[in-house]
């Protein structure tokens, strides 16, 4: 009977506790870490971000041995995406950013949009403009109907990068206003000065350099009374830009000169020095300034390629290459031009999003064999559950029908013990009434 009781007891723990094989651990608990993962890889993923990365990864790994809600499911692959753009895999990063959203209905909306916003910059970064307004639009409407201006500026500001890049000036212009407006209304001065940059850098592309000229001076005031020298010197490089295409050379060194002062005292200004290096290089070669303009260009190539500005470091190596070849030395000069092919070839052919695309289309497979994995695993935790449920069942009903039995058996012996005192006390009365004389005998 002992062992019956803990046969008992022992389903009716594996029936209801939570535990799983794989996370070993009942499902409160293991709830608990990964909520403290996925907030630890919050807070880790701009300083150590391939630790960010591992806590995601242990995040999702917990989740498929436990029951969790949809926000749950999306706050781990929004972390998981998260973690894996900020380690340089786009690929990864999109397909786990895909699988968020098929949860999103009943997560935080901020949230939401900051993984759609994620989206639409990898889709723009990768040329797949359709799809980023598609995210960025999905952005807007969120912003829309939280009621929150600074979500919608910034859709609107992405919004517009997406049509500058398409050649679509007119539908930049009005994106990049409406953001500058709403930014303005909010008093946020810093994002007032991106968009009025973007408006400049939008007709600087048309050659419209007295408007841009405009915005740039702008923007300029802002990120001078804030004290940002970070923007401050892209800005004053921009405006030196804005001279150099105007013809004003001497201006244009002057802000060249300011933005370079600007940059070098200041942290994570190495990509604006590499700009401002070219730019100096192509006014010193347009003034026929050949050693100053080759100074020039060997320091920007040397900050290009170490931070891997593949974009730059090819307009760069295509100057210095004609240069090089102008002085005769054609050695050099060839070796800079094999350079610009083969960085020509990374940066427009198909090969790189053929790539991306092969890299996304193995995660999705990656990702549809764990969910049918998972669900293969469900079932054979329901049929387990269901198997106990049953042998469970049954012993309670074996237990009820002894029981009834024993019951039985017992009312029978009653019964038939019963029916033997009967039939004693009734055999006492025969003898008592045989042995006793008649009344009226008695009575004579």
């Amino acid at each position: 009977m002992n062992s019956l009781k803990v046969y008992i007891t022992f389903c009716i723990f594996a029936l209801f506790s939570g535990c799983t094989p794989k996370s070993g651990m009942p499902g409160n608990v293991a709830t608990d870490s990964v909520a403290f993962l996925l907030e630890r890889s919050r807070n880790t993923v701009e300083s150590l971000p391939e630790q960010a990365l591992k806590d995601a990864e242990r995040a999702s790994t917990l989740i498929n041995g436990i029951n969790v809600d949809d926000a749950t499911m999306f706050s781990v692959q929004a972390r998981l995406g998260i973690a894996a753009l900020k380690n340089g895999d786009n690929a990864r990063a999109l397909s786990c950013f895909l699988n968020a959203v098929q949860y999103e209905t009943k997560s935080d909306p901020a949230s939401v949009a900051e993984v759609y916003r994620n989206m639409g910059n990898i889709y723009t970064e990768q040329g797949f403009y359709v799809n980023a307004l598609e995210c960025y639009i999905m952005v807007l409407n969120i912003g829309e109907r939280e009621k929150d201006l600074a979500e919608q500026a910034a859709a609107y500001r992405n919004i517009g990068v997406v049509y500058q890049k398409q050649k679509k000036y007119e539908q930049a212009e009005t994106q990049y206003n409406l953001s500058l407006q709403l930014y303005s209304s909010l008093n946020d001065k810093e994002k007032q000065a991106d968009c009025l940059n973007n408006l400049g850098a939008l007709n600087q592309e048309q050659y419209r350099s007295d408007k841009a000229l405009e915005y740039y001076r702008k923007s300029e005031e802002i990120y001078q009374s804030s004290g940002d020298n970070l923007q401050l010197s892209k800005t004053e490089c921009n405006i030196g830009q804005a001279y150099d295409n105007m013809g004003k050379i001497d201006k244009a060194f002057e802000y060249y000169r300011r933005s370079l002062e600007t940059a070098k005292k200041t942290p994570g200004s190495e990509s604006t020095i590499a700009q401002i290096y070219f730019n100096m290089g192509l006014s010193f070669d347009i003034l026929g300034q050949s050693d100053s303009a080759l100074v020039c260009y060997n320091k920007s190539v040397t900050t290009a390629d170490k931070l891997k500005m593949d974009e730059l470091l090819q307009y760069v190596l295509n100057y210095r290459s004609r240069l090089l070849a102008d002085q005769e030395r054609f050695h050099e000069a060839y070796e800079d031009m094999e350079k610009t092919g083969m960085l020509y070839q990374k940066l427009n052919n198909k090969k790189t999003i053929e790539e991306f695309t092969q890299k996304y289309m193995q995660h999705e497979f990656d990702r549809k064999q764990k969910e049918r994995e998972y669900r293969e695993k469900m079932q054979r935790r329901l049929i387990g559950i269901l198997i106990i449920a049953v042998l469970l069942v049954c012993t309670i009903a074996v237990l009820i029908f002894k029981g009834a039995k024993q019951k039985e058996k017992l009312n029978a012996k009653l019964n038939q013990l019963n029916t033997k005192l009967t039939d004693s006390i009734n055999l006492a009365k025969l003898i008592q009434e045989a042995a006793l004389p008649a009344k009226e005998e008695t009575d004579g």
